[in-house]
């Protein structure tokens, strides 16, 4: 019986789709992938084997990663980013010169790094409006640095499609690639020069995302800092001071794939538009910045790359220890 009522709601899908086509209705997609509910059996040939079809498939879910439980209470997946990278900065100068003429050395460097490694825990409880994502974060290349493994995550609840509510850790909405769009980019560890000199980081608060009239999506957060990485609670200032919010619209397709990706990484083939604008205000001080030679952590600098909060930034003496961004 599970298996016939399976077969009827694949055949309502297949029309539905086959309509939605003749109409030129663009499919809506969800902009985090949902764990679906597996197969209530696998089927079985007259022999008595598993099917072709489910022995390929397994329990790996494309953009969910591997359903490891899932039930009529809750449902848990085990997700999986990473990637190995051979760094060479050989054709680099061996010094540069800030704007105020002083001289710095630079360190080159030459490695094979499993440089970023990331397992994700996610799934839903009770409700499937009711979801988690948990996740232990590494950046090999920082081993030995107080921050250089992360475990953080989030609990939220899907209220409509205008309303999903976050708490937790997730990445501040300041820019292009922090709006939750990570790991779905054309180049992995590859930032355009604006939007890492722009961009926040990770941080402790609340988030709430949803979709508006028109394919208009909005995002908007209120956090501790603009990045806790390498952050601990008694160095930042009383208060939640951070507040962070990006518009964006799609006026072809409506979506811009399951992840929002940077660059057209879910290849369309239609032509999918993603217009965008971002704002973020924070009151930070030079405690709650994490640590100034971590350039990979986001950091208040100036265009040239000088943190502002070192001693002596603009070569007049003195050091800055509080600074709206």
């Amino acid at each position: 019986m599970q298996q016939n009522m399976q077969k009827q709601i694949d055949g309502f899908d297949a029309r539905i789709a086959a309509l939605e086509s003749e109409l030129g209705v663009a499919p809506s997609k969800q902009e985090i992938v949902r764990i679906t509910p597996p197969p209530p059996a696998a089927e079985e040939d007259s022999g008595g084997s598993v099917t072709k079809k489910q022995e390929e498939e397994g329990p790996y879910k494309q953009g969910t990663g591997l359903v490891l439980a899932e039930g009529k209470n809750g449902g848990l997946a085990l997700g999986v980013n990473g990637y190995v990278r051979y760094l060479n900065q050989g054709g680099l100068k061996a010094h540069y010169t800030d704007a105020f003429g002083r001289t710095f050395e630079i360190d080159k460097r030459q490695d094979v790094q499993l440089n970023r490694l990331q397992l994700q825990f996610r799934g839903w409880l009770f409700d499937p409006r009711f979801r988690y994502v948990f996740y232990a974060w590494t950046q090999n290349v920082s081993q030995g640095d107080p921050a250089q493994v992360v475990v953080g995550g989030n609990v939220n609840y899907t209220f409509s499609d205008s309303l999903r509510v976050f708490a937790g850790i997730f990445s501040v909405p300041s820019t292009r690639t922090t709006a939750q769009s990570f790991p779905n980019w054309l180049m992995i560890d590859h930032r355009g020069l604006a939007d890492e000199f722009f961009r926040g980081s990770y941080a402790t608060g609340i988030q709430a995302m949803g979709k508006l009239p028109y394919r208009f999506f909005y995002n908007v957060s209120m956090t501790n800092n603009l990045s806790a990485l390498g952050v601990s609670a008694s160095q930042m200032a009383f208060g939640l001071d951070t507040y962070s919010g990006a518009l964006y619209w799609m006026p072809t397709t409506g979506e811009y794939g399951p992840g929002f990706g940077f660059g057209d990484y879910e290849e369309h083939q239609d032509v999918a538009t993603l217009l965008g604008v971002h704002f973020t205000k924070s009151r930070e001080d030079a405690q709650s910045q994490p640590k100034t030679t971590g350039i990979e952590n986001s950091q208040i600098r100036l265009s040239d790359g000088t943190v502002i909060f070192q001693p002596d930034a603009f070569r007049t003496g003195g050091q800055i220890t509080k600074v709206m961004y």
